[in-house]
C-alpha cells in the first residue's frame, strides 16, 4: 500500500533528523500517524456563496444553517457515526476545550446579529455533526463561514459590538485560510463570474504545494444557476470557459443549483404527491397564460398586472399556492417548463429532469472519482506536502539560525585565545585551557554542517516517496479512465492492466501477477504499449498506453538495482 510507503518515508526522515533536531523529527512522526485517518474536504469561498447549502444538497438533508450572516458563522465539521443523544445530535467543541451536546435550538441562536449571539458565536471553535450518511463514510466535510466578509451599514451597533464583530471577523477569516491549508481537498464556491479574487484565493491556496498535488486537489462549484437558463442548457460549454478563466487550478468546475436538488428531493415525499400536485396544476394553466406568467413573477404576485390573466379553470390564488410549493421562481419556471414541454413526464420523471439539472448527481461522481476514489493519495499528497515544507523552513531559517550561532563562537575563541596568548602564566595550562575552548566552541561551528547533511539526507529520502506518490497517481489516472471507458479496452487488456496499475497491490508480484521478476516481458510490454501510445487517436487509450509505458519502465529499474 502507498500509505506505507509514505508511513515508512516519513519515519526514516525523522530518524535522520532525530539527532540534530528531536522536535523535527517528532513533527515528521506526527505526519506519518495521520497518513491513515480519513480524507478532509473543505468547502471554501467567500461569504455568501452557498457553502452551506452546497453542503445540504450533497448530503441529501437540511444539516447546515443556511442564510446564516458572516458575522456568525461557525467552522462546521460533518463526521460520520451515530449521535448518542439524537434530540442533541451536533457537538459543540468551544475554544477552552469544553465539548456540549446540543441540539436545534442552540443552532438557532447563533443566528442574528445581537451582541450576545455574537459572543456566543465568538467562543465555539467548531461544530461537529455526526451523521450516518454514507457520502461521510468516504471523507470528513468540513463548512467554513468564508472569507472576506462585508460589512453590513444598516446594522446600528455599539462600539463594543463592533469590536467583537471584526475580531470575530478576522478569526474567521484566518481559521478558514488555515482550514484550506490543511484539508487534503477543496471544494471551491463561486458565483456566475470568475474574478480577480477568486484567481488570487486559488493561487493562495496552491502555494506552498508541489504541481502533482494542487492540480488534483481541487474542484470548483459554481452555484445558483437556476437564475442562468443559458448555463442550464449548456452547462459542459460554461464550465469549460469557467475552467479556462481559473488557469488551470481546478481539476474540475461543475456549475450546480442546490435550489433545484432541494426542490426536487422535498416533492419526492409521499411518493411524488407534491411533485404530482404542481405540475398537474401548472399543465391545466391556460398556454397564453403560462407563457406570460414565465417571463415574470409579476404577473403572478401584482394585482393590477395579473387581473388581465385568464388562470381559468384555475384561480389566482390556486397558482400562487402551486407558485409557493418552492422556494424559488426561478425554480418553479423550470418544473413548468419541463411539465408542459414535455407532458407525458410522470411526476418521479419531472423529479428526475429536475435533479439532473441540479448538477449534483455529477458533482458526486465527480467527488468520487477526483478525491474519494483516491482519498488515500490525495491525504498522502498533503502530508508529503506539509513534510517538504516543514524541510525547506529548516533550511532557511533554522540553519541560518545556526550560522549565526557558528560566527558569534567564533567570535568568541578569538576573544579567549587573544585573552590566553597575552596571559601570564604556566605555558601548559594555557595550551590546557585553549584545548577546552576549542572543544567547546567546536559542536557550534559544526552543526549547520550537521544540519545541512541531515536535511539533503531527509529531502532525498521524500523526495524518493514523493516520486513514488506521483506514479501511483498517474497508475491510478489511468485505471479510472479505463473504468469510465470499459469497452475501449479488450478483455486481454483488462488481464495486463488491472493489476499493473496496482489494482491488486502495489507491490511487483501483484503488478505482475505469475511473471516474476522477468525484466525482458516487462520490456516487451514496453515496447508494445509504446507504439499503441504513439498510434492511438482515441485520447483515453493513448493515457493508458503512455500510463502503462512508464510503469513498465519503473518496473524494469526497479529489477536491474535489485529492488
Amino acid at each position: 500500500m502507498i500509505q506505507n510507503t509514505v508511513r515508512d518515508g516519513l519515519e526514516q526522515a525523522a530518524r535522520v533528523l532525530e539527532p540534530v533536531d528531536p522536535a523535527a523529527a517528532l513533527d515528521l512522526r506526527r505526519l506519518a500517524g495521520e497518513v491513515d485517518k480519513p480524507c478532509t474536504v473543505a468547502v471554501v469561498g467567500r461569504v455568501k456563496q452557498g457553502k452551506s447549502s452546497v453542503v445540504n444538497a450533497l448530503l441529501d438533508a437540511d444539516v447546515a444553517m443556511e442564510g446564516t450572516t458572516e458575522t456568525t458563522a461557525t467552522i462546521n465539521h460533518m463526521v460520520y457515526g451515530v449521535p448518542d443523544t439524537p434530540d442533541r445530535p451536533v457537538l459543540c467543541v468551544w475554544r477552552d476545550g469544553s465539548i456540549d451536546a446540543c441540539g436545534r435550538d442552540f443552532l438557532d441562536s447563533l443566528q442574528g446579529h445581537d451582541l450576545a449571539t455574537l459572543q456566543r458565536a465568538n467562543g465555539i471553535s467548531r461544530l461537529e455533526y455526526r451523521l450516518p450518511n454514507p457520502f461521510l463514510r468516504q471523507a470528513t466535510l468540513v463548512d467554513t463561514p468564508g472569507t472576506g466578509a462585508a460589512v453590513d451599514e444598516h446594522q446600528n451597533r455599539t462600539a463594543e459590538y463592533l469590536a467583537l464583530e471584526n475580531e470575530l471577523r478576522q478569526r474567521h477569516d484566518a481559521e478558514t485560510r488555515a482550514i484550506e491549508g490543511r484539508a487534503d481537498a477543496i471544494i471551491y464556491v463561486t458565483g456566475h463570474v470568475p474574478k480577480s479574487n477568486d484567481l488570487r484565493f486559488l493561487e493562495a491556496f496552491g502555494r506552498g504545494t508541489d504541481e502533482p498535488s494542487r492540480a488534483l486537489k481541487a474542484v470548483a462549484v459554481i452555484t445558483k444557476i437556476d437564475s442562468r437558463p443559458d448555463v442550464l442548457s449548456n452547462p459542459d460549454e460554461f464550465a469549460a470557459e469557467y475552467a479556462e478563466a481559473l488557469k488551470g487550478h481546478m481539476s474540475a468546475v461543475i456549475p450546480v443549483s442546490a435550489s433545484l436538488c432541494r426542490a426536487a428531493r422535498r416533492l419526492q415525499a409521499d411518493e411524488w404527491a407534491g411533485m404530482a400536485r404542481l405540475i398537474d396544476g401548472v399543465r391545466r394553466i391556460p398556454p397564453a397564460t403560462l407563457e406570460r406568467l414565465l417571463t415574470s413573477e409579476e404577473w403572478l404576485t401584482d394585482d393590477d398586472v395579473s387581473s388581465g390573466l385568464d388562470f381559468a379553470p384555475l384561480s389566482r390564488s390556486e397558482v400562487l399556492d402551486l407558485r409557493s410549493m418552492v422556494e424559488h421562481w426561478s425554480v418553479f419556471v423550470i418544473i413548468a417548463g419541463i411539465a408542459v414541454n414535455d407532458r407525458g413526464l410522470d411526476p418521479a420523471g419531472v423529479g428526475a429532469r429536475l435533479t439532473a439539472l441540479s448538477g449534483f448527481e455529477r458533482l458526486r461522481m465527480v467527488l468520487d472519482r477526483q478525491f474519494f476514489a483516491r482519498g488515500h493519495i490525495l491525504r498522502c499528497f498533503r502530508i508529503m506536502d506539509d513534510a517538504m515544507a516543514m524541510l525547506r523552513t529548516l533550511r532557511y531559517d533554522r540553519i541560518t539560525a545556526l550560522h549565526d550561532a557558528a560566527a558569534a563562537a567564533q567570535l568568541r575563541h578569538r576573544r579567549f585565545s587573544a585573552l590566553l596568548a597575552g596571559a601570564f602564566g604556566d605555558a601548559a595550562v594555557r595550551a590546557e585551557l585553549a584545548a577546552f575552548l576549542e572543544d567547546a566552541l567546536a559542536d557550534d561551528a559544526a552543526a549547520p554542517g550537521r544540519m545541512e547533511h541531515a536535511l539533503d539526507k531527509a529531502q532525498r529520502l521524500l523526495e524518493r516517496v514523493y516520486g513514488t506518490l506521483v506514479k501511483n497517481n498517474h497508475d491510478f489516472n489511468a485505471l479510472q479512465t479505463m473504468m469510465a471507458s470499459v469497452d475501449l479496452f479488450s478483455p486481454e487488456e483488462w488481464d495486463e492492466l488491472e493489476p499493473l496499475f496496482g489494482r491488486y497491490g502495489l507491490e511487483r508480484s501483484a503488478r505482475l501477477p505469475g511473471k516474476g521478476k522477468d525484466r525482458a516481458y516487462c520490456a516487451a510490454r514496453q515496447s508494445h504499449w509504446s507504439q499503441r501510445a504513439h498510434r492511438e487517436r482515441n485520447p483515453e487509450r493513448r493515457l493508458v498506453a503512455q500510463a502503462a509505458v512508464e510503469r513498465y519502465g519503473v518496473l524494469i529499474r526497479e529489477e536491474g538495482s535489485g529492488r
